[in-house]
């Protein structure tokens, strides 16, 4: 389902209209998957920037740690810099068109 679901949206997803999260949660292979499925419907471009989780048992711990090297600073200004930044005047121009 989500192979087709990636070929059915890349030109939206290329256009910008739409963004899609695919979400492989703590399996590798899956992640792998949605990876290469992505790549084959040409978003490997569009690839987030998806953090591998420790052990949800010891999250204090490595979120601690990812704050103190700057992994999550890291992920915060990519999303800064890479994603649009237009999303509240284009709220605000939908809403007047209503």
């Amino acid at each position: 389902m989500a192979r087709a679901l990636l070929n059915s949206l890349s030109a939206p997803v290329l256009a910008g209209t739409i963004r899609l999260a695919l979400v492989a949660g703590v399996r590798a292979e899956v992640a792998a998957v949605f990876r290469a499925w992505a790549e084959d419907a040409g978003l490997a471009g569009q690839l987030g920037a998806g953090l591998k989780q420790d052990d949800p048992r010891h999250a204090a711990e490595w979120l601690r740690e990812w704050l103190d090297d700057g992994t999550l600073a890291a992920a915060a200004w990519s999303g800064y810099v890479r994603l649009p930044k237009f999303g509240t005047p284009r709220i605000v121009e939908l809403m007047r068109t209503l």
